[in-house]
Parts: C-alpha cells; structure tokens; sequence
C-alpha cells in the first residue's frame, strides 16, 4: 500500500516528466536550439525552472486546482520550443545538439499522453457547465480573432520606413537597418506564435463540433496560446523599434493593440458576468439532479414523459445553484414516490423478521447473493454503531453488493460516488464555489445529501467506492469530526457567502443561505480494497467507522426457481424506532463485561487498549446484534457479537506487530473463533 503523504498522481508525473525532459534539453542544448541570442535562451531556461518549482509547491501543498495553471505555463513553454527548434532548423540553418529533437519530442509525447489522461476524467464533466462553455467560447473567439489581426497591424512605421506588419515578417521581409541575428529572432517569435495558434485553432474547432467535453477542456491551453501570440506581437514591435531607433532611424509601431484591446475585452466580460445574476434552467437536464452536467439520475421517481412536461415549464429563476433548485421542484416528485412506498410498507417489522427479508432477497435477486445471518446481523448492528461503515477486502467478493441489495430489499436509496485517486480536499467530495460568477457548483456526493435531506423518512445509503483511492483525511475530514456530534448537530458549511435562489426565498434543505444538515437518515458505506494502488486506512478512520472483513468469495446460491421477493418498505423512523428499542431493552454493559476485561488485559502488552468512543459503540453493536439474533440474553449470540466488533475495533490493530502465539490459544479459550482465525494468519505470516 502507499504510505507516502506526498504521492503524486499520475497527471501530475506526467507534469513533471514534461518539464524535466524540457530543462534537460535546453541545458544539452546550451543556448544553441535557436542560434539566435542568449537572452532568448536565458528567458526559455527561466520559465521552465521557475514553472519546475511552482508546480512542486502546488502539488506538495495540495493546491491541486492551480496544478492545470502552472502546467499550462510549461505547455506554453515547451511547445514554443518546439516549433522554435523546428523553424530555427529547417528555416535558417539553425546548430542544434544531436539530443534536442529527441528531448523536446519526448516532452511533446508525455504531454499529449497527460492531456487525454485528464480529459478521459470523469471529474472533468462535474466542472463543465453550460454557462461556462459559453463564456470560454467567447473569450476563445476573442482571443483568436485578436491573434490573427494583430498580424496585420503595422508591426513599426514611419515617414522613412515603408509600412511592416506581421504577415510582412512572416513571409520574410527584412530591414537592412536591423541587426541580421536580432531580426531573424524577432521573426521566429512571430512564426512560432503564429503556426500555434493557427494549429490550436484547427484543434478546437473539431472537438468543438465533435466533442465538447474535451472542447472546454483543451480551451484552457488555446486561450492560453492566443493570450501569449498577442503578447508575443507586442514586445516583438517594441524590440523591432528599440533596434531601429538604435540604428538613428525614427519610427513608431501599433503592435500593442490587440493587447489593449484584449485587456479592455476581458474587463468587459468580468463586468458582465460580476451583473448576470439571471440564468436560464431549459429543463434539459444540464443542471439536473444526476451528477454534475448531465443530469436525469436523481429524479430517480416518474415517468419519463411527465418529467420532461414539468421541465419544459420551468420557468425562468434566478438560481445561484442550480443543481438545489432543481431537486427543489422535484419535491413533489419524491413525495409522490413516498406514498407509493409506504403502500408497500413491511408489516409488524422486527429485526429478525428484516435479517431473514434481506437474506432471502439476496438469495432471489437477479445476482442470486448468498449472504449468511452472521453478515446481515453484522451489517445492521454497524449501522446502529456508526454512521460510517467500511466494507473492506478483496475484489469480487461482495462488498458493494451488500448495501446495494439491502436497500433495494427495504426500498431504501443507495447512491454510489467513484472516489478518485486525485483528490486532495473536501472541495472535491462537495463541489466549488465561483466568486467570479458568484454560483456554487455541487458535486454528487452533495446532490445525494440534498435529495436525502428532502426525503428524511426514506433510509439512503452513500457508497463511497474504493475510498482508500485517496487519503480519506483529505477529503472526508470534516465528516470524520462530525461523527463525534449529536445527530441535530452535524451540519456542513458549504461556501461562505449567502445564496438565495430569489428574493424572499431559500433553498429548501440549505440553512442561512449555505449550510446543509447531515440528514439523519443517511449512512456512509465506503467500500476499501487492501493492495498497492491504495492507501492504508488511519486509526482515526477506524475508530469512527464499523468495519467489516470480506476476504472469502461468498458461495453461490442453488438455484431452486423462486420467484424474486418483493421489495417491502422500511421508513427510517421504523428503523431508528427498531434501533432504540433494542437499546433499551438488551441489558449489556460493555465495560463490565467479563469477555471484554479478559481482552484488554491480553492486548496490555501490545500498548492496545480502547477509549469511550470505541465502549459505547461495542454496547450500541452487541445491543443490536443481539436482539437481531430474536433474543435477549443467549450466550451464544452474546459471544458472536464480541467476536464480530473486537477483530472490527481491536484486534485488527495487532496486523503490524509481532503477536506471541499463546495469545492465539487465549482467545480460542475465549470462544471468538473470527480473532482467533485473524491472530493465527498474523503469527504464520511471522
């Protein structure tokens, strides 16, 4: 497993490998890539170092979303060379180290590769929206128009001196009173950003009308390519005049228009947008419920066609997230679907009557699941524990099955959301916040807390899908603090301003304009595998999560050519009744117990012990376990329950560390066969 707190994603090796293979080539190359003049390889080497040390802080500091800046300052960079190598060579004879080709070629490869690895991110979809396609196409148009008529604007002129512009340079007008060398830099420079931005344009335009998700992710670098020819047009008329009036000849130059006018460009579009306060909802799903842009997997309730009547009325609002705006009108939707549930509602439930309804549902499902009492009682007296379980283990074996046919047995929600390896903080569990356009843009985690939030009696799962991708520190803190809090207590801060959807109005489950409540009838299952493409889980994960080990491939159930079962409602107040009543009514003192004290006093040499946190949920687990098993004071199901949660929250502490083998014949005296079984695969593995 990965256990270093600075692993670097593959985008970001990428990264590096770009600009180390950029730097190796121009120090090789030692200023001879361009036979022109050291300052355009003292400038070349600048950028490249300082891009190098950038880029390491934002990746080391976790600033991930400045990676893509600071990458593009290198892209930039690279490609310059590049097309400065090819026209420098091919064009005027240029001396070059055999190696320079190869470097900056191999540079150009790694880029591409890393481009379509980024693009080919689902997360890239989550921050694409329509408005801001529609803004990055309009500073694209602008930007590339500016470009291409800056070529014709009088690079330097005068009384004495016939007219130059850019077009003039690039065919290869030259100057007698110019410095040979210096002039053909200048005329490089112009070639160079030219042949750029002419490519990147051909680029854009087919992925705009062939694929708009790669579109408004290579815009970004286009833009940037635009920004650096204009640029570019500017200071190459300002050297041609500081070399020409070197040389006594008078003239002056309009090469620093396109930048005005791009400069005064961009403040308008800012202007504009800091007032669009207005944005049309078409009803076509591009803020729907389902995720990021697309939309549709939320609504989950209704008939398709009366879903797309009720969107085409939307009418115009004012809707700072529009994702909340849009579950918003779903109400109705989700109340209607709540009626038809309890229609279905499961009569006189008790636990024991739900363990052995989820197990024949298992069993008759269309995936014919074979779970056994044991994992049903586990997973339910998890649920009782925490609000966080963990489904660890081997791939294949059942993991993500399990809360997802639980919940289809009790026609509950179970929402699934794909951690990325990428992410480094909570923006990336909940969404972003654009002080720019003033909106807040949720991700689908968040989504699925609003829409539970407005279906509170509904029980929803939230499966986070191979957690362990990234660090669950970075990005599901705030959580992991809020387990310690009263149920009425755990609530999130989103963004720090206040959104309102219009005046006199608020988003419906967002308190003071941008605070959402955890729902109560929300748990957290992350499913977790145990291998090097993951990191290890922290105690603190641990200690706040039930954990359940799924290290066997469940045997098939026989087919015996039942019918599936049918789905009975379980409301989450039924549920949470179930919960306190067994609490109340299963005598069990944790602390007390003779099992536990034999336990604690076993593991003193092993500097393990357990604090309040882990007691209370032991009683709140074993409480529940028990009275799923339809009793209140066997033995039997007493010692099942101990088994289960000590190797969950105690004994698997041991994995790292030398364990005696008398320790495994205590706990077989014990009767916890689960511990035994772990501790003796720990002394073979010594």
């Amino acid at each position: 497993m990965k256990k270093d707190k600075s692993s670097f994603s593959m985008s970001e090796r990428l990264s590096l490998a770009v600009i180390a293979l950029t730097v190796l080539s121009l120090f090789i190359n030692q200023g001879e890539l361009f036979s022109l003049s050291i300052y355009f390889y003292l400038s070349f080497i600048a950028i490249s170092v300082v891009s190098f040390f950038v880029l390491l802080y934002v990746i080391f500091t976790n600033h991930r979303y400045k990676h893509n800046f600071a990458f593009g300052i290198i892209i930039v960079n690279l490609l310059m060379m590049f097309v400065f190598y090819l026209v420098s060579t091919v064009a005027f004879d240029g001396v070059t180290h055999q190696y320079t080709l190869a470097f900056l070629i191999a540079g150009f490869a790694f880029f591409v590769v890393k481009f379509f690895a980024d693009i080919s991110r689902p997360s890239v979809a989550d921050k694409c929206t329509v408005r801001g396609s529609y803004d990055a196409i309009l500073v694209s148009f602008i930007s590339t128009t500016l470009a291409i008529i800056a070529l014709f604007i009088p690079m330097y002129f005068s009384n004495e001196v016939t007219n130059i512009n850019g077009i003039d340079v690039f065919l290869g007008t030259t100057n007698p009173d110019m410095p040979s060398a210096f002039e053909t830099a200048l005329r490089i420079t112009t070639m160079t950003t030219v042949i750029i931005t002419v490519i990147s344009f051909i680029v854009i335009s087919v992925l705009y009308f062939t694929n708009k998700k790669f579109f408004l992710k290579y815009n970004i670098y286009h833009i940037a390519f635009s920004f650096f020819t204009i640029f570019a047009y500017a200071v190459v008329g300002m050297c041609y005049v500081y070399a020409l009036r070197a040389n006594g000849v008078n003239v002056t130059t309009l090469a620093y228009i396109p930048l005005t006018l791009l400069l005064f460009a961009l403040v308008g579009i800012a202007v504009f947008k800091m007032h669009r306060k207005r944005i049309f909802v078409s009803g076509k799903g591009k803020f729907g419920a389902g995720g990021g842009t697309d939309g549709g997997g939320l609504g989950g309730d209704g008939e398709p066609g009366e879903e797309k009547e009720e969107k085409k009325k939307a009418p115009i609002v004012i809707d700072p997230i529009p994702a909340f705006g849009e579950l918003d009108r779903l109400v109705p939707k989700f109340n209607a679907a709540y009626e038809k549930r309890k229609s279905i509602s499961f009569p006189d439930l008790t636990l024991p009557k739900l363990v052995d309804h989820v197990i024949d549902y298992a069993r008759r499902s269309a995936k014919k699941l074979s779970y056994g009492p044991v994992d049903i009682k586990t997973f339910i007296a998890g649920l009782a524990a925490s609000r966080l379980s963990i489904l660890q283990g081997m791939s294949g074996t059942g993991k993500t099955s399990l809360p997802v046919v639980f919940m289809e047995a009790i026609e509950g929600t179970c929402d699934l959301v794909a951690v990325e390896s990428s992410w480094r903080d909570k923006n990336e569990l909940l969404g972003y916040f654009n002080e720019f356009s003033g909106k807040f843009t949720p991700k689908i985690f968040t989504q699925f807390l609003y829409k539970a939030a407005l279906n509170k009696e509904v029980p929803t799962f939230i499966i986070l899908d191979e957690m362990n991708l990234s660090r669950i520190e970075y990005y599901f803190s705030d959580f992991l603090s809020l387990m310690e809090a009263q149920e009425h207590q755990r609530f999130i801060k989103l963004f720090d301003v206040q959104l309102y959807p219009d005046k006199g109005l608020e988003y419906k489950m967002l308190r003071d304009g941008h605070t959402i409540d955890i729902p109560t009838n929300v748990w957290f299952i992350g499913t977790a595998n145990r291998d090097e493409s993951t990191f290890e889980i922290s105690d603190k994960v641990y200690d706040r999560a039930q954990t359940m080990n799924f290290d066997k491939r469940a045997k098939k159930p026989k087919d015996k050519g039942e019918k599936p079962l049918e789905e009975k409602f379980v409301a989450y107040s039924v549920i949470d009744k179930l919960f306190k009543e067994a609490e109340a009514t299963i005598q069990f003192n944790a602390e007390a117990d003779p099992t536990i004290k034999k336990i604690e006093e076993l593991l003193k040499p092993y500097q393990i012990s357990f604090g309040n946190r882990i007691l209370n949920q032991m009683e709140r687990f074993v409480k529940i376990y028990i009275a799923a098993s339809g009793t209140t004071t066997d033995d039997k199901f007493l010692t099942e329950a101990i088994d289960c949660i000590m190797l969950s929250k105690v004994i698997r502490k041991l994995e790292y560390k030398m364990v005696e083998k008398s320790l495994v014949d205590e706990f077989a005296a014990l009767n916890l066969p689960k511990c035994e079984e772990f501790l003796k695969m720990i002394t073979e593995r010594a």
